[in-house]
């Protein structure tokens, strides 16, 4: 699972005896640490036997040095919990509902937060793909199932960009599969299209909230045998 905010502590990420089902974390956050897993060289790998001493202490987040809170860029740390629970929760917590792959032993990168350096950054995808190579190898010869519950909205949406690309030679090796989610984006009107013949003219409203202080893009993806004109309207006119 490669995400953001991973509660180590939880039942339901543990076996009956309380020793985890985690074979790693790989913290991808930092450079220079001892502990960086090879080949990659930066964030810091946290191991099975690491995460199981740390577990018998008082403090087990400050024991291992991982707090699923520091990874997730809303500073909550329940998004990587919340998709692992669903995807491999063992229904130990009362209440506990869904955990599919149950039996299964688990490996979880926390991708380095989208407000850190440009290297660190999700778009850059070098993280991203490294993430899902690093889960490949933990699971050596054995089945895996890699999951991303995480999206951008840029680019133009064909399957061709290069991390789509690496994603789909890592495919082709017998015995892995990958798990993408859809997108929390279906009511956000963040897409549109036309047709714009010779000497013809589209107006595109481009609007943004007023409490929105984030940066913006637009992209226009088009046939690159076509010439447009461009004109940018500023809200004064």
């Amino acid at each position: 699972i490669c995400d953001w905010g991973f509660d180590f502590t939880h039942a339901n990420f543990r076996n009956a005896d309380g020793t985890t089902r985690l074979l790693a974390i790989w913290d991808q956050r930092g450079t220079g640490d001892p502990l960086a897993p090879q080949p990659y060289d930066y964030g810091r790998l946290l191991t099975r036997e690491a995460i199981n001493a740390a577990l018998k202490e008082p403090d087990p987040c400050g024991a291992l040095g991982y707090h699923p809170a520091r990874g997730d860029p809303s500073n909550s740390g329940s998004h990587g919990t919340h998709v692992a629970d669903i995807l491999a929760g063992n229904r130990r917590e009362p209440g506990s509902q869904v955990g599919l792959a149950s039996g299964s032993d688990i490996v979880f990168v926390d991708l380095a937060a989208p407000n850190l350096t440009e290297l660190s950054n999700l778009g850059d995808s070098v993280g991203l793909l490294e993430g899902l190579d690093f889960c490949r190898r933990q699971a050596a010869e054995r089945p895996c199932v890699l999951h991303l519950s995480a999206g951008k909205t840029g680019g133009p949406h064909r399957g061709n960009t290069l991390v789509e690309q690496a994603v789909d030679f890592m495919l082709q090796e017998p015995g892995l599969a990958l798990v993408q989610s859809v997108g929390n984006y279906a009511a956000a009107a963040m897409h549109t299209h036309a047709r714009v013949g010779p000497d013809q003219k589209y107006v595109l409203d481009w609007i943004t909230p007023e409490n929105d202080r984030t940066p913006n893009e637009l992209e226009i993806w088009y046939n690159g045998e076509d010439v447009f004109e461009l004109s940018l309207t500023s809200p004064s006119g």
